[in-house]
């Protein structure tokens, strides 16, 4: 874990696993994350498998295609982990 102060901003990294792990629960208040086929998730190993499911955990958070433009504007590729 880096070192932080008061005032410094820090980046909190989070892949496919790391928005299920901490948005999703299957408690009242949490979000349920969708495969590519549209089910819900409820096993944490079917956010990585198949692969298609990591851009959909992400795109149920993220507008994908506004970061595939972003990241197209900046020659990147969006790499969904």
């Amino acid at each position: 874990m880096p070192h932080s102060s008061t005032g410094t901003p820090s980046a909190l990294i989070l892949g496919p696993q790391g928005f299920y792990e901490t948005l999703c629960r299957k408690l009242p208040g949490f979000f349920d994350a969708h495969d590519h086929k549209g089910d819900i998730i409820t096993n944490i190993a079917h956010v990585t498998s198949p692969s298609e499911n990591k851009r959909a955990v992400i795109g149920g958070f993220l507008d994908m295609e506004r970061v595939d433009k972003i990241c197209r504007d900046h020659d990147l590729i969006f790499q969904n982990r």
